[in-house]
């Protein structure tokens, strides 16, 4: 009897087991078996399986299973409650709440679909909250902080929408959409919601987290040059080449608007990478006169691309005269002054053109000699080719654009312009000519336009009259950055609040002050912040202020006999230097470094290329000459 109730309870374990064992398995069994009842169109038969089989599904993919054939068969009652409760037996399935969202949303129980899903967020399954959510936002009246708000969104009371208020298109530029919009890309791959979320990054200024959402290609010309442009403003620049060469291969034929501004990246793109003539060959792409996109902008200027080609003729004028073409360089300057007749720093370069034309030496008697009988030599038919500007033409062009707008830089350009033809005059005149402009211009005690000011402040330091510049320059940055309680000191000593300009000044004004460390610190600021390509920078005439901090803190590690540290500073200077007369004042400091280094050879060689760029440089030929006499 003993053994006999052991056998049988042995077999009730084993029984036990196996149908444990092998209860998944009947689960899909019995599924194939009631979708085999559906095909044949057994629907009642079908629905009484279902029902016996629920509670005995243990596995979330049966139950799934289950929650489909009811929905087949039509029962969505029997199919949400199976669904209720399989959320309660799997609480953490992201995958069945997410079956539960899609249920709502069809029916249409959008408000129920938002609490239900909020726990999808940031999911492989957020696309299910986020169509919840854009769709309960669009339905409602309720405000962006009564929608975001999450213990108010489901209360009766909230906060509408004002008939003149947030609408919709506005209500959905919210910063908080932007991972409701990942969320929405997740899940439909649909780049319009990507887009979405990148732009309102862009806008806050968060450039990085933009990129950082970029999908692995783009299959259209418009995302192309959308996420080039992203990458760019993010310093991707060789992401963002690669993105607008993208663009490029795509057809975007009758839009010339963008394909204007893809090439006008395309450019910059190459120029910040250090390629020169590939940004000049993109440039050449749309300005030549035979081009459909300046022929769409001369026939009708249409499109409306202010902002984009004046910075266009700039930066190829910049290439010209920097490539030693000073006829291309008048030339693209004269288009972009007549295209553009307002636009100040073209009319600041066709100033400095205009002054490089009028400083060119007088030809010599054998020149002269020739031209009287009629003759002339391919160096004179060169010369002749550039032409030279006067400055009434120049000043006659400034006032034109003053008369349709105020710009304090065109009033410096215009007095800048007029002073030159007198550099020869007393500098107390000189002196007593820019404190009238100051006066003329005072926007509010010891406050002036910046660009008035650096002209005033730069002029004083030039003619000698270093104290009356550094009291007006502290007296203004207290006035337009201190604090209550504040010195011009506590100012200066936080060089994040000072423009270019300014730190500029601040560390010229130390050097001379003989406080070395502080002018180190400003120095390296400026050259930290403002080293890196940029066309705008080039552009805006900046790239000298960079080229000079190199120099200035050169002189500063010379002055400590760091001599390898400032050789390696005015390497750099000579590398961006773009006027000749600058590249071969810093050649020859170059060399006067590696002669008190004790290499000779390599101070001759720069000593020559300057002599070559400049052959005036008085204190170039005086060093050689010391050199090669040995002493």
């Amino acid at each position: 009897m003993v053994l006999a109730a052991l056998a049988v309870g042995g077999l009730a374990v084993a029984k036990r087991l196996r149908s444990s064992h092998y209860e998944g398995a009947s689960i899909a069994t019995e599924l194939d078996l009631i979708d085999t009842y559906i095909q044949q169109g057994d629907m009642v038969q079908a629905l009484e399986s279902l029902e016996k089989i629920e509670n005995r599904a243990l596995a979330m993919y049966d139950r799934i299973g289950i929650y489909k054939r009811y929905m087949v068969l039509g029962e969505q009652k029997k199919a949400e409650q199976s669904l209720v409760r399989s959320m309660k037996k799997f609480p953490d399935s992201k995958e069945i709440l997410a079956i539960y969202g899609n249920l709502l949303l069809r029916q249409d129980r959008v408000r129920e679909a938002v609490k239900k899903t909020a726990k999808l967020s940031g999911s492989d399954y957020g696309s299910v909250y986020a169509e919840a959510f854009m769709r309960y936002a669009a339905s409602s009246e309720w405000d962006a902080d009564s929608l975001f708000a999450s213990k108010k969104l489901f209360k009766k009371k909230q906060k509408k929408r004002s008939p003149e208020g947030e609408e919709s298109p506005s209500l959905f530029l919210d910063r908080r959409f932007i991972p409701i919009y990942t969320d929405a890309f997740k899940g439909s791959g649909i780049t319009k919601w990507v887009v979405n979320a990148a732009a309102l990054l862009m806008e806050d200024g968060r450039y990085a987290d933009a990129a950082a959402l970029c999908p692995q290609d783009a299959d259209t010309f418009r995302d192309a040059l959308f996420w080039g442009l992203v990458y760019y403003d993010s310093g991707n620049y060789a992401e963002s080449l690669a993105m607008l060469l993208k663009a490029d291969s795509l057809d975007a034929s009758n839009d010339i608007r963008s394909a204007i501004e893809l090439r006008a990246l395309e450019s910059d793109a190459y120029y910040v990478l250090g390629d020169d003539a590939s940004a000049q060959a993109m440039r050449e792409k749309i300005l030549d006169s035979s081009s459909p996109y300046m022929d769409a902008f001369i026939q009708d200027k249409t499109p409306d691309l202010g902002r984009v080609l004046p910075l266009l003729f700039m930066n190829t004028a910049l290439y010209a005269r920097d490539s030693g073409d000073p006829a291309a360089q008048y030339e693209k300057l004269y288009e972009l002054i007549n295209y553009y007749p307002t636009y100040e720093p073209g009319l600041a370069a066709y100033g400095e053109y205009a002054i490089e034309s009028q400083r060119r030496p007088e030809e010599d008697s054998l020149a002269r000699s020739l031209r009287s009988a009629g003759l002339r030599s391919m160096g004179m038919e060169a010369r002749d080719a550039v032409p030279v500007v006067a400055f009434s033409d120049v000043i006659a062009r400034i006032d034109a654009a003053l008369a349709e707008e105020s710009n304090p830089s065109l009033v410096v350009l215009k007095e800048i312009m007029r002073a030159e033809p007198e550099r020869g005059e007393e500098k107390t005149l000189k002196a007593s000519r820019v404190w009238k402009l100051l006066e003329e211009n005072e926007i509010g005690p010891s406050l002036y336009p910046a660009e008035v000011l650096h002209y005033v402040i730069v002029t004083l330091i030039a003619n000698d009259d270093v104290p009356s510049a550094r009291k007006l320059f502290r007296s203004a940055v207290l006035a337009s950055y201190g604090k209550e309680g504040e010195e011009a000191d506590d100012v200066l000593a936080d060089p994040q609040r000072l423009n270019l300009w300014e730190c500029e000044v601040a560390a010229y004004l130390a050097a001379y002050d003989k406080r070395y460390p502080v002018a180190q610190e400003l120095y390296s600021h400026i050259l930290e912040k403002y080293t890196a390509r940029s066309p705008m920078l080039n552009t805006a005439g900046q790239n000298d202020a960079v080229t000079g901090a190199y120099v200035n803190l050169a002189n500063v590690h010379a002055g400590y006999n760091r001599h390898a540290d400032a050789l390696e500073l005015l390497n750099r200077a000579s590398s961006r230097a773009t006027e000749v007369r600058l590249r071969a004042e810093i050649l020859y400091r170059i060399a006067a470094e590696c002669h008190a280094a004790g290499n000779s050879k390599d101070a001759v060689r720069s000593l020559q290329y300057a002599l070559s760029l400049n052959p005036s440089h008085n204190r170039a030929h005086l060093l050689l000459k010391r050199i090669q006499d040995g002493k």
